[in-house]
Formats: structure tokens, C-alpha cells, sequence
């Protein structure tokens, strides 16, 4: 059963890095995936450890705490934040940071059953132009509802999965299940609120193990 389980996980794959010139990442997924958090968790591995010059944009303006966080952090690793409201704000924040190595940008949480704010965010990626659009998963959240995102968010160009809350899940057996039905990569599992020790590249995770619970 775990041969089994290797050969069918075999896709879960480390990320390309940042390339010679800027590289775009855009997370997106509904409100308490953990978008800001594992946002935070990259910026950090990408700007402390790889020596690479990060920065960030939120366009999460409905929550003022999320933007606090996000600049708490920011002013900590030393690397500018940006804020956008309006797709023009975005070229702007995307001219400001066109010499760096790696932009993330932390997109708000978005009810992907509201047709309205999903036409935003489909604007918003539009003008960003992401190398690499990342959808965030919780693990801990009902299947039925995570297909039912998965449904509406995958169309907005998402190329890879992030797995957030391995700690707290008590079936993790989701991941099997959405990486069976969708062929997208996952960069990186989650399994933690530490910043930024708490996330693993997907390269380096015994799915198996995580799956038979030893």
C-alpha cells in the first residue's frame, strides 16, 4: 500500500525557483486557508535563507489586522509591502517591486460562491500576471466543501496546491483525494503557525507516512 501511495504522490514536487528575472506568486483561496500566515513563512525561507530580495503585496484590504500581520513581518525580514485596492493600484505595486527577485502577493479571501468578488480577483490576476498562481488548502476543512471551492478557484489558473493545517487534520487523507481527481503539483505542506519553521517543501514529505499515520 505505501508503493502504492509513492507512485501516486510521485507528482508532489518542489517549486521551480525564481528564475533570473522577477518572479510573480499569487495565493489565493477563501478566508482561513492560512494564506497571510504561509505568505509570511515563504517570504521568509525565500529572503533569510536563499538570500533572495522579496516583495510583498496585499490586496487583502478587508482585513486590517491581515495587512498589520503582513507588515509586522515585513518590517521584520526588512522587504517592502504594498497594498492594492484597484487593479491599477496592482500595476503600480508590480513597477515598484519590477526589481525583485520574488513578488508574493497575499490576495483576499474571497466566497468562491460569490460571483462578484470572485470577477475581482479574476481582475486582479489578470493585471498581476502570476508566474505561479498557488490555491491554499486547509486540511482540516470538510471535503465536500474543499471540492466545492476547488470547483470555482482552480479556473483562475491556479498550477499549484499549498497544504495548510496538517496539524490539525484529523483526515488527511484529502490531499490523496484532491491530488487523484486534479493533476497540479503541491510546493509546500504547512503544519504549524511558527514563522517561518512550519512549512515543509513538498519534496521533502513521506506522504505515505502522513497517510498510514506511521
Amino acid at each position: 500500500l505505501r508503493q502504492v501511495l509513492i507512485r501516486n504522490l510521485r507528482v508532489f514536487e518542489r517549486q521551480d525557483q525564481p528564475g533570473s528575472r522577477p518572479g510573480v506568486w499569487a495565493l489565493v483561496g477563501p478566508t482561513g486557508q492560512g494564506k497571510t500566515t504561509t505568505l509570511a513563512k515563504l517570504a521568509a525561507h525565500f529572503a533569510l535563507e536563499r538570500g533572495l530580495k522579496v516583495g510583498l503585496v496585499t490586496s487583502d484590504t478587508f482585513r486590517i489586522a491581515a495587512i498589520e500581520q503582513l507588515r509586522t513581518y515585513a518590517d521584520i525580514l526588512g522587504i517592502p509591502v504594498y497594498t492594492v485596492e484597484r487593479p491599477e493600484d496592482a500595476a503600480n505595486a508590480m513597477k515598484e517591486t519590477v526589481d525583485c527577485d520574488l513578488v508574493l502577493v497575499d490576495t483576499g479571501g474571497r466566497n468562491h460562491r460569490d460571483k462578484a468578488r470572485m470577477a475581482e480577483l479574476r481582475e486582479l490576476l489578470a493585471v498581476l500576471h502570476p508566474d505561479e498562481t498557488h490555491l491554499v488548502v486547509s486540511l482540516n476543512v470538510n471535503p465536500r466543501d474543499a471540492f466545492d471551492m476547488l470547483e470555482h478557484y482552480l479556473p483562475l489558473g491556479v498550477n499549484r496546491f499549498i497544504f495548510t493545517k496538517l496539524d490539525e487534520a484529523t483526515s488527511p487523507g484529502l490531499l490523496l483525494n484532491i491530488r487523484m481527481k486534479y493533476d497540479k503539483p503541491v510546493g509546500y505542506v504547512t503544519h504549524g503557525q511558527a514563522v517561518p519553521d512550519d512549512i515543509i517543501p513538498a519534496d521533502q514529505v513521506d506522504f505515505s507516512k502522513i497517510l498510514l499515520g506511521a
